[in-house]
């Protein structure tokens, strides 16, 4: 009888230890930074936007492109926190607008929106990009985030 106690304990132990959280979900969300050799696309703005948006806990990735005019942020949200989405949107979305007021600010939580902008952080780093480029790319992701909501 004391060996099956032994046992189930052992085995319950290994459970719960094996359920635990990790604690190491920063690194998830730490994106290289948009650089390139092209000097004339400043990514400076959508830096300190991933930076801003990485502290918050329930963000899991970040994406941000700007050009002069726009910056467009896209972010992906912890499945736990999924309930609570539109509380956390707004929150952000506020915060980036008071951060960034000489720039019009689309955020969005979108995952298509998130996958565009991941393919254009990666033509920009591939410095295939012009201004010009980067402008039809920015409108038309923006197009896409207000089809969809």
């Amino acid at each position: 009888m004391n060996r099956k106690k032994a046992i189930i304990t052992v085995s319950l132990f290994f459970l719960l230890f094996g359920c635990g959280t990790d604690s190491n979900t920063d690194q998830n969300k730490q994106d290289t930074p948009i650089t390139g050799s092209n000097k004339l696309i400043d990514q400076q703005p959508s830096a300190d936007a991933k930076e801003m948006i990485n502290k918050h806990e329930e963000i899991s990735a970040i994406k941000a492109v700007n050009n002069s005019e726009t910056i467009v942020v896209a972010v992906k949200v912890n499945h736990s926190e999924r309930f609570t989405l539109k509380s956390l949107r707004k929150k952000m979305e506020k915060e980036l607008k008071d951060s960034f007021p000489k720039l019009d600010v689309e955020f969005s939580t979108d995952l298509k929106i998130f996958l565009e902008l991941e393919k254009l952080e990666e033509e920009i780093q591939a410095d295939h990009f012009t201004e010009d480029k980067l402008d039809k790319g920015l409108k038309e992701i923006i197009k896409l985030s207000k089809e969809q909501t």
